[in-house]
């Protein structure tokens, strides 16, 4: 939660010059006390920081560690309370002011926290902490622009040398990007630059990996904004063209974030009818084995179980539809797999299905659908008409094809099928 490095100073053991200001009867707990700390050893902290309570020492010797142990144990009240009595006495230093707001900050005592901070500004020297935590209090009160020129201030820090460590600089791009995209700016192209010259710096560890794992979830929010795609495609590419991404889940991820943008650009496409996205929508939300093997692992709650349970339901009965769809399907999943691979990835064993015997798949689907749902053949057949058929257009059983109702379809009529194309050139070319 705190980051020690900046506000720990005051009592740092190694620091000779402030040790020996200290009373010598205190200087031995001093030291253990900043050891704890950096242990993240919590609880001796507070015990050691209570003793030189009871002993009588002076209160900026004790107050800013034991708020600390307090805060990290989960003790928000005792830990407010703490630093208060310290705040009172030396309302200037910017290290006790820093740890004050933190206390508000986790109380969601958002403009109090912002008085404290704005008494402190400008701070007098550089604190990464301090204009986090600054544009965390403004964010939550909704003055995002503020809040950005604050988190954009550690930013340029970090590329004029000062870097206060991958967590912090992580969530920094985080909050960055987000709010770009939020505020509507025409920073997020070079932010999203700035995010992978400082990942291309770092090592890759797990939890890195976690983290920006997420950051792409987070962003692939806001896609349906066009203008940040090309900036959230380049993140994406970078994290699988560098190889980035090693571990099995956050690959999965990746490979959601370009799914997610190739579904974007599909509907608006308007070679890609209705039927086709729904097809690859289904499954992508269902994903591959791996996908599934990766969440029978982490384990599922009962409402993502019925929620897969649905997915499975609407993609069988898809599968069972396509038949009716040849060969135009064929056709359309050859412009898939030209101009959107990851979505075509996703339907390729259907494609398989479908070269080899599609009355079977579409047979076995029907099976599968009336044993997991519980419907009847006729019901499914009167289902797709309501999907998929507009109120000229009915599925004749007879001839098997699509037809207008109570006239033929022309060759030069647009397609039933929703493709855009001619008749002649889609369903009735091989009739």
């Amino acid at each position: 939660m705190i980051l020690f490095d900046e506000i720990q100073k005051p009592i740092l053991a190694d620091n000779s010059d402030l040790l020996s200001e200290i009373p010598s009867a205190y200087r031995e707990t001093i030291s253990a006390i900043a050891q704890a700390q950096e242990q993240r050893d919590f609880q001796k902290t507070l015990h050691l920081s209570q003793q030189l309570e009871k002993k009588g020492a002076d209160i900026s010797l004790w107050a800013l560690p034991m708020s600390i142990a307090l805060l990290e144990l989960g003790k928000t009240s005792s830990a407010e309370s703490t630093i208060r009595k310290l705040y009172r006495k030396e309302p200037d230093d910017i290290i006790v002011s820093l740890h004050m707001a933190v206390c508000l900050q986790v109380s969601k005592k958002y403009q109090q926290a912002e008085e404290v901070l704005q008494k402190a500004w400008p701070p007098e020297f550089y604190i990464p902490f301090y204009y986090s935590t600054y544009g965390d209090v403004l964010e939550n009160q909704m003055k995002l622009e503020e809040a950005y020129s604050m988190y954009h201030t550690v930013a340029m820090e970090y590329e004029n040398g000062h870097d206060p460590g991958t967590v912090l600089m992580d969530g920094i791009f985080q909050r960055l990007i987000e709010l770009g995209m939020v505020i509507g700016q025409d920073t997020v192209s070079g932010d999203v630059d700035a995010y992978i010259h400082f990942l291309e710096k770092q090592e890759n560890t797990d939890s890195l990996q976690e983290r920006v794992s997420e950051n792409l979830v987070l962003f692939a929010h806001y896609l349906e904004n066009p203008a940040y795609r090309p900036p959230f495609q380049k993140l994406a590419g970078y994290l699988r063209d560098s190889g980035f991404i090693t571990l099995p889940i956050y690959r999965t991820t990746l490979r959601t974030a370009f799914e997610s943008l190739e579904s974007y650009a599909m509907r608006e496409d308007r070679k890609i009818s209705s039927f086709l996205m729904d097809l690859v929508l289904c499954s992508m939300n269902i994903g591959t084995e791996e996908d599934r093997e990766i969440d029978r692992q982490a384990g599922l709650t009962e409402e993502e179980e019925e929620a897969i349970q649905k997915e499975e339901i609407q993609l069988l009965l898809r599968k069972y539809f396509s038949v009716r769809r040849l060969p135009g399907l064929l056709r359309d999943f050859e412009y898939l797999k030209a101009h959107y691979p990851y979505a075509y990835q996703s339907v390729q064993a259907i494609e398989c299905e479908l070269k080899d015997d599609p009355r079977r798949m579409s047979e076995d689907s029907l099976k599968q659908l009336m044993k997991k749902d519980g419907g009847t053949r006729s019901y499914y057949d009167h289902l797709y008409t309501e999907l998929y058929e507009s109120g000229t257009v009915v599925w004749d059983s007879d001839a098997g094809s699509l037809r207008h109702a109570g006239k033929k379809v022309g060759r030069n009529d647009p397609c039933p099928c929703g493709s855009g194309k001619k008749y002649k050139h889609c369903c009735g070319w091989n009739r």
